[in-house]
């Protein structure tokens, strides 16, 4: 009895690793933890591209959208978005990579700017602008709402525009592809809110709230999917851009109509990306086949710069 007692004892007292990933002592690491955010800035970009001739603009650019992404997670630290003991114990190491990320990307972004043409100076305050906005929201920690995600899908996305310029895109074309990719990130946003949204209402008000925000993304999904079968039909480019996101529409037309479980997002989370692969396979055959960039620049309704 003593023996199992004190066998008993022992494993109750032994150490048991962290669970979460992080490391001993409140040691972690650095870099965003909204892994969806990476797919929302490479897929965009890589992109315009893989269809254009990239230039050192161009690249300065991405290389600045690169840093100042990378920033986001030192400055939630910083602010205590990450809890008051990671600010406490990662502080002084949060601030040394805010530092060196803004410095980075002041001089690559500031650099890229200097040298481009007007086109890509003016459209860079696109993304700057939302990037901005969300940078409001993260620090109030309304990083996680609707309109949080929203914003910080739109200014990961539109950074496809300046870049698309400095890659010999026309505007038309440039913001045809960061609007289908913004539309892309706000339907797989929308998607995974609601999933967690669903485990967590409470309520009747909760529920009507829920039930209206999920046929109001699964409608917006469904149209994509109708887009792509319209194009065929549709001697216009910007449908066939947004048609290429019926990937994107259909996967999550399918959560919202399935609904599984939280302990599934990780599985959500790769299905997205999947989709996304697709997408940007879509978006990029569409650009190289149908009789190169410029077939049809007429047949869309926005300004040149």
């Amino acid at each position: 009895m003593d023996s199992a007692i004190l066998a008993d004892h022992a494993l109750k007292a032994r150490p048991i690793a962290p669970r979460s990933g992080r490391r001993p002592g409140g040691r972690r690491s650095m870099l965003p933890r909204e892994h969806g955010a990476y797919a929302a800035l490479l897929f965009p970009v890589l992109t315009v591209v893989a269809v254009g001739q990239p230039t050192v603009v161009a690249w300065l650019l991405i290389a600045a959208a690169g840093v100042l992404f990378l920033a986001h997670e030192p400055m939630l630290v910083i602010l205590g978005r990450r809890g008051s003991r990671i600010a406490r114990e990662r502080a002084a190491m949060a601030r040394i990579l805010l530092a060196l990320y803004g410095v980075a990307g002041l001089v690559l972004g500031g650099g890229g700017l200097w040298i481009a043409s007007r086109s890509v100076q003016l459209t860079a305050l696109a993304p700057l602008s939302f990037a901005l906005m969300a940078f409001v929201f993260s620090s109030e920690g309304l990083a996680k709402t609707g309109v949080g995600q929203a914003l910080v899908a739109s200014a990961l996305s539109l950074v496809a525009l300046p870049v698309g310029l400095a890659c010999g895109l026309t505007f038309a074309v440039s913001i045809c592809v960061a609007g289908a990719w913004t539309l892309v990130g706000l339907i797989g946003s929308a998607t995974v809110r609601l999933t967690v949204e669903r485990n967590k209402r409470a309520g009747h008000a909760d529920a009507i709230r829920y039930r209206y925000r999920s046929l109001s993304a699964l409608a917006v999904s469904m149209a994509v999917v109708a887009a792509a079968m319209a194009a065929p039909f549709v001697n216009q480019l910007p449908l066939w851009i947004f048609a290429a996101a019926w990937p994107s529409g259909l996967v999550s037309a399918g959560i919202l109509i399935v609904r599984p479980s939280t302990a599934r997002l990780r599985r959500i989370g790769w299905a997205l990306v999947a989709a996304n692969t697709c997408t940007f396979l879509g978006i990029v055959g569409v650009l190289r086949l149908l009789g190169g960039l410029d077939a049809f620049a007429n047949a869309v309704f926005a300004p040149y710069f």
